[in-house]
This record gives structure tokens, C-alpha cells and sequence, in this order.
């Protein structure tokens, strides 16, 4: 498990438990000029020593209807890795949840088609 994606997959899949060792979760909020920020941090621990922070801002004032995915701000941080293991890349930010999905799609399908530095073609 040396791609990122397969950590930010786990992070955000309540059926994990069986990779995810420990999770530390921070939320608050806070308001300025009327507007609330909510911002939430989560250190998660693998079974394998791998530790991600997942950060995730947003506002919690915004509801525009006409807008599919509203904006908020999620970062993925490798904060320690095994000597062994060279996950890549080591940070990713995303500007909504819609682009994080599109990204973990994309990362899989990436994944299934190149095997021992090979295009697999189906």
C-alpha cells in the first residue's frame, strides 16, 4: 500500500477497522463576521504504521441549492511512513468533496491497470 489514495479510501470508509488501528479527531467552529468555519482535524494510525492527518474546513452558513458540490477545503498529510514504505503522492488538497471522489475513482481504476510497472490492457 504504497498510493496515498488507498489510505484516503480507508480514512473515509466506516467499514475499515480491520486497517484502521487508531483514530484522534479534533472539530470546532468559530464565527467571524457572521460567518461559521467548521474545521475538523483526524490523525489515523494503520495496522501497518502508516499515520495520515485528514483536515476538512467549510463553511457552515453556505446553502446555495443551484450548487451541485459546495466548496470546502480537505487535506491529506503523510505524517509518518515505515521506513519500507514510500507512499506517494505524500499530500493531496482537494477544494470540495466531489473532487476527492473524482480523485479516489480515478486513483483506483489507475491502480487496477498498471501491474509490476506494466499497462494492463483489458
Amino acid at each position: 500500500m504504497n498510493n496515498l489514495f488507498t489510505y484516503v479510501s480507508a480514512i473515509n470508509d466506516s467499514d475499515a477497522g480491520e486497517f484502521v488501528v487508531e483514530r484522534k479527531r479534533v472539530e470546532e467552529s468559530e464565527e467571524h463576521d457572521g460567518i461559521i468555519t467548521y474545521y475538523s482535524e483526524q490523525i489515523v494510525k494503520f495496522k501497518n504504521g502508516v499515520i495520515i492527518k485528514q483536515c476538512v474546513e467549510k463553511d457552515a452558513n453556505f446553502s446555495h441549492p443551484e450548487v451541485v458540490c459546495e466548496e470546502c477545503f480537505i487535506n491529506y498529510d503523510v505524517l509518518f511512513e515505515p521506513d519500507n514504505y514510500d507512499i506517494t503522492p505524500k499530500q493531496k488538497n482537494f477544494i470540495n468533496h466531489c473532487q476527492e471522489i473524482f480523485w479516489l475513482k480515478i486513483s483506483a481504476v489507475q491502480s487496477t491497470q498498471y501491474r509490476d510497472g506494466y499497462l494492463c490492457i483489458k
